[in-house]
């Protein structure tokens, strides 16, 4: 599970190296362009630095107006 906040600054989500066998990847930013804008982007970036698969993701947004819950699709 990985957690997205409105909140976070834009570099505070950025993330360190990823060494995949003998070849070593930038950090990736996985979170939104402007602090607190109501709205939370994600890249399809996981947290190793990979790109994410094909499949199903199943969200949760709290607020406080509620909790509201759903899911996407991703197809390569």
């Amino acid at each position: 599970m990985q957690e997205l906040h409105s909140t976070d600054a834009i570099n505070e989500s950025i993330r360190s190296t990823v060494q995949v066998g003998k070849t070593t990847y930038p950090g990736y930013n996985r979170q939104q362009d402007y602090a607190n804008d109501g709205q939370a982007r994600w890249n399809l970036i996981s947290r190793n630095g990979q790109d994410v698969v094909s499949g199903i993701y199943m969200f949760t947004v709290d607020s406080d107006h509620g909790t509201q819950r759903g899911r996407f699709v991703i197809i390569r």
